[in-house]
């Protein structure tokens, strides 16, 4: 029986050290009037994350981004000062 969530597809990749891309949403998912700040970062040639200029800002209840990850690029979720 396949753990929930996992593909034999995936697995695959993973043993194989190929970079799997996978879609992620993130949500403002209080009714607070507190924002929340979503940053980009990618891997440079050293191997360091550097990021990327410029915060997605969720500043209402429910608001959504959908974004994409990979090895090499990850989200960093803040709450706005």
């Amino acid at each position: 029986m396949r753990e929930s969530g996992s593909s034999p597809r995936s697995n695959r990749a993973v043993q194989q050290g190929k970079s799997m891309t996978k879609t992620v949403r993130i949500e403002n998912a209080d009714t607070s009037n507190h924002q929340v700040r979503v940053f980009r970062e990618m891997k440079n040639d050293a191997g360091e994350w550097v990021r990327e200029p410029g915060a997605i800002g969720l500043d209402r209840p429910t608001s959504m981004i959908q974004e994409t990850i990979w090895r090499e690029k990850r989200l960093v979720i803040e709450e706005a000062d």
